[in-house]
């Protein structure tokens, strides 16, 4: 059950999909781009004065509502379908293909954070870190390492919790490396 306080809240900056990942990702960011380019903005009404007696002479103009544009890149992705979510990484190729001036060093916009929520298996060594890298290597088609996630080619993997005896879930967050974000579409 929704609370009507935070669907009104949130309402303007949410718009909800139902499509095909593997083209939603092109999907989502054109769009945004197009608001942007629009000037789509979302309106926050201004709260009410409380009114007083002695206000009640004098007519002050009621505040402005403050309006929040659309930027034009999505700055967070996330992907929380951890049996298959991994195997998506690669349809973020050519997602911003011809966009390279909405980002740094043109902009002082950096390319998309991916969340990629993941299953491996259930060890104390580096093995589930090393076995999430190489398929994100291998579905994103970029050579992806354990380390900070705001360098390109490395991603920060955390423990999310244990599914079972043998298997946890983890987090696998990286920006988009440029390569891959300014390929040519298919």
């Amino acid at each position: 059950m929704t609370d009507s306080r935070t669907e009104t809240q949130v309402s303007q900056f949410v718009r909800g999909f139902c499509s095909d990942g593997r083209t939603f990702i092109h999907k989502a960011a054109d769009l945004v781009v197009e608001a942007s380019n629009k000037g789509e903005c979302a309106v926050i009404p201004a709260k009410k004065r409380p009114s007083r007696k002695a206000d009640k002479n004098k007519a002050a103009p009621e505040p402005e509502p403050t309006r929040i544009p659309v930027p034009s890149t999505i700055s967070h992705f996330v992907m929380n379908l951890p049996a298959t979510a991994i195997e998506f990484v690669g349809c973020y190729r050519g997602v911003y293909a011809g966009r390279g001036a909405l980002f740094e060093p043109e902009t002082t916009t950096k390319l998309p954070m991916v969340h990629v929520h993941c299953f491996s298996i259930k060890a104390d060594d580096d093995q589930p870190i090393n076995d999430i890298c190489e398929r994100l290597t291998k579905y994103l088609g970029f050579s992806m390492r354990p380390g900070n996630p705001d360098v390109e080619g490395e991603v920060s993997i955390h423990n999310v919790r244990d599914v079972a005896p043998a298997k946890s879930m983890y987090c696998a967050s990286f920006r988009i490396p440029r390569e891959i974000a300014f390929a040519p579409r298919n």
